[in-house]
């Protein structure tokens, strides 16, 4: 797999697979609500510059919600965006915590909506399975 490091900091990483078109991330326990928009951005841009259409999210390490603010701008700026560059497939990799798990409804729930095809998963390379598997 030919794979290209977008992003590296303390809080988050962005990878992107070059054969198989997919975009993903994972986030540490540092993430903080503020520092999503540049790790989200930077997906977007890479997702739109090469029409991938895959997105894994592995959220693990979630410890902080996002907040008003930062969600404001997700749906209304971002998932905007995503969508009409061709976002199709996303696989969550969800937190062991259900506290934690909960921080991600209204996203699975409002993507959905949107028309975008969810999987929920414990395991990472379950995650990236389903999306090499799927069109």
């Amino acid at each position: 797999m030919t794979e290209l490091k977008l992003l590296d900091t303390e809080y988050a990483q962005l990878f992107y697979d070059q054969e198989n078109r997919i975009i993903h991330h994972h986030i540490t326990p540092s993430m903080q609500s503020h520092q999503w928009q540049e790790l989200l951005s930077k997906g977007y841009q890479t997702l739109k510059a090469n029409g991938a259409k895959k997105w894994l999210s592995d959220n693990r390490e979630l410890q902080h919600p996002i907040d008003d603010e930062h969600n404001g701008w997700i749906f209304g700026v971002w998932l905007p965006q995503m969508m009409a560059a061709g976002w199709s497939a996303w696989a969550i990799v969800v937190p062991d915590e259900v506290a934690f798990r909960t921080v991600m409804i209204d996203f699975i729930d409002e993507f959905y909506e949107k028309g975008l095809r969810i999987m929920v998963f414990s395991k990472v390379e379950d995650g990236m399975a389903w999306l090499k598997s799927v069109n």
